[in-house]
């Protein structure tokens, strides 16, 4: 797409131009939409939101890509469906009048159900399961996109758990269609279900959690699913209840109102005072092995092998953690979302983050963790810890 007509255009301020600003893409959740923005940012040397906003919308129609300051930093931030978006959702893909499709690895349309051949129109409704067989996906695409989709398709088959995302494509008359989708690799091929994406605006009550640090993605997570499941109501009244939700499991958040950020009813989120907003500070201390670790199974949450000294933040040497949960260690309050989060790492790869564990003592405190997926085998995760004598 030639934006070069597009360069006067950009009203941005003159800070927000530029490729030192950090990129930081909402949902958080979406991994497929998360690694195109940052890709496509990086292919074509865009230089302002505007340009990437209109790179995106390709793909993305609603996406909108906005300038800010925070902390001093500057920021862009993506908004994949133009408005606030995050937490948790119904799923929709499970119900039968779900249209879905079967992909092969490279792109053919395998299998079609009624449904999809109704979405999708044209010939497909005429000729049925053998027409729609015969195409792959770049066929649902403007010629000019047709690139970037391929771009698309490979993050997805990169990740290995269900995504959740959205994307615009054309009917086989030619109609434009804005749909939900989720992926799922699976033996065969990539199976998709669709929906039509309702492009209404955000309900005025919608909160938008802006994070600190931007790095830490469970933090981001849960964060989320809390302003999605908040109330009505004033703003600060909001922000007042998220925070008391999200000290149960990070007992140093403090939740802020943050209309002046310019992005409405936004919240900040800073999950404690000591650090940053981008990156982890310090060496690799996790190469420690000294520090105490674990492997930890994660579908169950149970400890699989532990090493180091554990005695001083479990009160109890490594063979007595086999078979002990992670998240039985949190205060009682917090072990739902200990074991929320312990799931997430099965999206995150290598994540770096805090969890409040229970010392021998009785006494609850906030433990920074860093955690790799897959580690020690498929499903089974390294978390290493420094307790906070350590710090």
């Amino acid at each position: 797409m030639d934006l070069s007509a597009e360069r006067d255009a950009d009203r941005s301020p003159t800070w927000a131009t530029g490729r030192s600003s950090r990129l930081v893409c909402i949902p958080t959740s979406d991994a497929v939409f998360n690694r195109f923005a940052v890709e496509t940012r990086a292919a074509f040397d865009l230089d302002s939101p505007r340009r990437l906003t209109l790179q995106l919308r390709g793909l993305f129609p609603l996406v909108d890509v906005r300038p800010s300051l925070l902390q001093g930093a500057r920021v862009w931030y993506a908004f994949r469906d133009g408005r606030a978006s995050g937490g948790r959702q119904a799923a929709w893909w499970g119900a039968r009048d779900v249209a879905r499709v079967v992909l092969g690895e490279d792109g053919s349309v395998r299998r079609a159900d009624r449904r999809s051949l109704d979405l999708f129109g044209g010939d497909a409704r005429i000729r049925g399961l053998a027409r729609i067989g015969g195409l792959t996906v770049e066929s649902f695409v403007e010629p000019a996109l047709r690139r970037d989709l391929r771009r698309l398709l490979e993050i997805v088959r990169t990740l290995e758990a269900p995504v959740l995302s959205t994307i615009r494509v054309r009917a086989l008359d030619g109609g434009p269609l804005t749909l939900e989708y989720r992926a799922e690799r699976r033996a065969g091929g990539i199976r998709l279900a669709f929906r039509p994406l309702d492009p209404a605006p955000a309900a005025p009550s919608a909160v938008l959690p802006i994070c600190l640090p931007a790095w830490d993605r469970l933090f981001l997570a849960l964060v989320e699913r809390r302003a999605a499941l908040v109330a009505p109501g004033p703003l600060p009244q909001q922000a007042a209840h998220i925070e008391r939700r999200v000290r149960e499991f990070y007992p140093e958040a403090v939740v802020q109102p943050a209309p002046e950020l310019g992005f409405g009813r936004a919240v900040l989120a800073c999950r404690d005072r000591r650090h940053g907003p981008f990156a982890p500070e310090g060496e690799a201390w996790w190469r420690d092995p000294r520090l105490p670790s674990v492997v930890v199974d994660g579908r169950a949450g149970t400890c699989v092998a532990a090493g180091g000294r554990t005695e001083s933040l479990f009160g109890a040497p490594p063979p007595r953690l086999i078979g002990r949960r992670l998240a039985d260690f949190s205060p009682a309050e917090a072990r739902p979302d200990a074991m929320w989060l312990l799931a997430i790492l099965d999206r995150l790869g290598e994540t770096h983050s805090v969890i409040t564990l229970e010392g021998p003592d009785g006494q609850a405190r906030p433990v920074e963790f860093h955690a790799v997926k897959d580690a020690a085998g498929p499903g089974l995760h390294r978390v290493v810890f420094r307790p906070p004598t350590e710090a």
